[in-house]
């Protein structure tokens, strides 16, 4: 009887489809980190994803655990080996800011990816003993005894419980939600897919590309929603996009999902952590805006109509 092999996994991240680009091609294009966004997008956005993981797994000091204490001169090599491998200018403030925000989470989820490898073992010095394949053993004998200290399993607890808490757990994969939006913004075939699938019945309004995001990203493989309140906020979204239309205001997506989701600070909810939320002044802003900007359109129409029929009047 022949014995079936098992499924092998990704594996660690090596960076050798970044190594292969830059022989033949030199810097990589395809990456952009745009004004508003928390996250880069763009063709190419997963090899940056994974190589700021593997630059931060490699440069990281191993007594560092926790992403605030890594020192300043200890990232400079960091953002050069970035700056070096990817066109995008790291000079700028923002994309920066982006790119540090980056490595802060991928070295999180590396260290969650070790603390993983950690609980499989009943005792300390087990797991002391049996270190993940890209870790070395004196360094995984130090994060094993920091996943052991009191601060790490009390943030460990908070974080559990604070899970517990989500309200409306998304479907989607690892993938961000403003890469997926870029996606369904950029590939016509995509949309037209898309929109085949949709729920949106025909003379409906056109949804935005966030509402057919929100849509995908809460919705089961047995096409139900992951719950009541996910479903009852679309029902909200497209109340208030039927109304926008119906007033002449321009739709505008990312706007629709903060008033209903009430977006938290420093980013929307619904788009993940990518995309920066609008304050509470400046959505009144653009309400009282869009509102003006559709009466004077009103306005501008009756006085088109007053002008044709005094003109018809006097011919």
């Amino acid at each position: 009887m022949c014995q079936l092999r098992q499924k092998r996994g990704r594996g660690v991240a090596r960076g050798f489809d970044v190594k292969k680009r830059l022989k033949q091609n030199g810097k990589i294009k395809g990456v952009k980190i745009e004004k508003g966004l928390h996250l880069p997008v763009g063709d190419d956005e997963h090899l940056l994803k994974m190589e700021v993981g593997i630059t931060t797994r490699n440069f990281v000091p191993s007594n560092v655990f926790y992403w605030k204490d890594v020192k300043d001169e200890d990232k400079i090599p960091m953002f050069q080996k970035i700056q070096d491998e990817f066109d995008i200018s790291l000079d700028d403030p923002h994309a920066k800011e982006v790119t540090n925000k980056m490595m802060a989470r991928r070295f999180m989820t590396f260290k969650h990816e070790c603390h993983k490898h950690f609980k499989k073992f009943t005792s300390s010095e087990e797991a002391q003993a049996n270190p993940p394949s890209d870790v070395k053993i004196d360094d995984w004998k130090n994060m094993c005894k920091h996943f052991e200290s009191d601060k790490f399993q009390g943030q460990s607890k908070a974080n559990k419980n604070n899970r517990k808490k989500m309200r409306i757990p998304h479907t989607s994969s690892s993938k961000s939600f403003v890469q997926r939006i870029y996606e369904l913004e950029n590939i016509q075939e995509t949309i037209e897919n898309h929109s085949e699938e949709s729920n949106v019945e025909p003379g409906e309004p056109v949804e935005p590309t966030e509402m057919k995001l929100y849509y995908d990203a809460y919705h089961k493989k047995d096409g139900t929603w992951v719950n009541q309140q996910a479903e009852e906020n679309y029902e909200k979204m497209r109340t208030i996009l039927k109304e926008e239309i119906e007033k002449g205001i321009e739709v505008n997506g990312r706007q629709i999902l903060e008033k209903v989701l009430n977006s938290k600070y420093g980013y929307t909810r619904g788009l993940g952590y990518g995309v920066k939320s609008s304050s509470f002044k400046e959505l009144e802003l653009i309400s009282a805006l869009d509102a003006e900007r559709a009466g004077n359109e009103k306005r501008t129409q009756e006085l088109l109509v007053q002008l044709q029929s005094q003109n018809e009047k006097n011919s």
